[in-house]
């Protein structure tokens, strides 16, 4: 089978007529490794027959819909990739590569030719044609959280030559196009329009896992897809178990009690307390995946907001010891934040390191606030939070220091549900804790989250800003990101706190676990060795 992959990441992926050179695939391999296999270990011994076998994964929260392309939170990614697809995903060499395409072409720089493979069968053994991907971009644009990701979609000319084949065009070219092709979920219409609740809880993808059960606030279940289309074919979309178990455990300490008792297998979010004594365990091992996500600080920056005070933001930020929010609420298992650039991206150099702007200074941050226009005890200002607990933990630190300068600060903690509807809302936050990720150039962070034609996370709306972002969209030139940043942190509308170290805990007889995408790790890629026969099947 061909599988062509698009060379580099996001700024390699030009936009030129011609087709795209790759690779080919190999066979799926079984996913089991020693002499002896588990199955045939635990049928020895007396345990459950193949096929019974069962991995536990913990996710901090319910996304509370499992809708496809509806919920862009982490712990909704952890586990729908396992039964929702989309034309191409980001993979394991963080490469973008066809996943639902057979074959793809630019027929010219606005208009993109795909061929899906002809045997791609949902869940409930429909067909997959170029009409459901058609209906799944069009949902995706009428969703909250994903429309950003179809703005350069010309949906009026979308051309439909047969049950495979297809036109995409696009209204302009876009260094984003193929991340925000990676993003939308692909589903059968009538799939969706025969679900009893528009697949909230029963979601129906062509994935090589498939939902069996959702129990809202406890766990969602899935099952090995027996007929899978893409089965055999790939290295990757593998089901090396036969069971995922999802569950939902958003208190910290109890994950790791989860942990000990048996009643998970692999946690995606150890407490940081506890993670030096996880490290030394001889009963687990730890993969640490240095990444680019990086909680900050957003700032309300709307018409008539207090926070559209550029002054004030620089004051506020000058006011944060960064340090000190790693060593107490990531006990340094974190990197301090410098700049919007990321350490993962090829825009950084040491140097920022020791040329940050907002480096904690409180007399830097009185003075700023004086030029605002403020006296200390002036303000009041509405801090808003998740319920995560290191963002909480965050949120006082911040209310702490903002106290030395003479501001005053309320914390609002919303669940997780609720919590990203806060981004479109001007009246009922100042500043708020988000993350932002970024892959490959800082130019995605920037297109995704502060661009006027398509998301601005915070509201701050500069016309330099925008017009130099319209053009390094079209082509990635370096000057004109180099001039994006500078920008952005002369205005400072999102305060960087610290760059994220990713740690992901599993039981013994766990291997060749790797992160993909959005730094998730696929249970049925990786493999299971003979020393896992003790909980695999239990």
């Amino acid at each position: 089978m061909k599988r062509r992959k698009m060379v580099s990441l996001l700024l390699a992926a030009a936009m030129t007529a011609g087709v795209l050179n790759g690779c080919g695939g190999s066979g799926e391999t079984s996913g089991i490794t020693d002499a002896k296999s588990t199955e045939a270990a635990v049928a020895e011994s007396g345990g459950k027959e193949k096929g019974e076998s069962t991995i536990v994964m913990e996710i901090t929260n319910d996304p509370s819909s499992l809708q496809p392309s509806t919920i862009n939170q982490q712990a909704f990614m952890e586990q729908r990739m396992n039964y929702y697809e989309r034309l191409f995903e980001w993979d394991y060499n963080g490469e973008v590569s066809p996943l639902l395409v057979k074959d793809y072409e630019w027929v010219d720089e606005l208009h993109l030719k795909i061929t899906l493979y002809d045997n791609i069968a949902t869940h409930t053994g429909k067909n997959l044609t170029t009409e459901d991907v058609k209906f799944s971009l069009e949902y995706a644009k009428n969703s909250a959280e994903f429309a950003r990701h179809t703005t350069n979609i010309d949906y009026d000319h979308i051309e439909i030559t047969d049950d495979y084949t297809m036109i995409i065009p696009i209204l302009q070219q876009n260094v984003l196009f193929w991340n925000d092709i990676t993003r939308i979920d692909i589903v059968s219409k009538a799939d969706f329009e025969e679900s009893k609740d528009q697949m909230i809880t029963t979601p129906i993808g062509t994935g090589p896992y498939k939902v069996t059960g959702y129990t809202p606030g406890v766990e969602v279940v899935l099952e090995k897809n027996e007929d899978y289309w893409n089965a055999g074919q790939t290295e990757i979309q593998q089901r090396n178990v036969d069971r995922i178990i999802y569950k939902f455990i958003p208190e910290e300490a109890q994950r790791t009690i989860s942990l000990e008792s048996g009643d998970v297998d692999f946690v995606y979010d150890p407490p940081l307390t506890e993670l030096e004594g996880l490290m030394n365990s001889s009963d687990y091992d730890v993969l640490e995946v240095k990444t680019s996500s990086t909680p900050s600080l957003y700032f309300n920056s709307s018409d008539g907001s207090v926070c559209s005070n550029k002054e004030l933001r620089q004051a506020i930020s000058c006011a944060i010891d960064n340090t000190a929010i790693v060593a107490a609420v990531y006990k340094g298992f974190a990197h301090p934040a410098c700049s919007v650039v990321t350490p993962n991206n090829p825009e950084w150099n040491d140097d920022l390191e020791t040329s940050d702007p907002y480096a904690f200074d409180l007399e830097k941050a009185k003075s700023y606030l004086a030029e605002a226009g403020f006296e200390p005890g002036q303000l009041k200002l509405r801090l808003a939070t998740d319920d995560v607990s290191t963002h909480k933990a965050a949120a006082e630190i911040i209310q702490a220091y903002l106290q030395q300068i003479g501001i005053e600060v309320e914390i609002s903690i919303f669940d997780a549900g609720s919590y990203n509807t806060l981004l479109t809302q001007k009246d009922t936050w100042d500043m708020q804790i988000n993350e932002y990720t970024t892959k490959g150039s800082i130019l995605f962070f920037f297109g995704n989250q502060v661009n006027r034609n398509k998301n601005i996370r915070g509201f701050w709306d500069d016309d330099e800003f925008q017009n130099i972002l319209a053009e390094a969209l079209k082509d990635g030139d370096d000057e004109k990101v180099s001039k994006l940043v500078s920008i952005f942190m002369e205005n400072i509308p999102i305060y960087p706190l610290m760059n994220k170290t990713n740690y992901y805990v599993y039981r013994k007889g766990i291997e060749n676990v790797r992160t993909k995408d959005d730094y998730i790790v696929f249970p049925g890629d990786v493999t299971y060795t003979e020393e896992a026969s003790s909980w695999l099947y239990n």
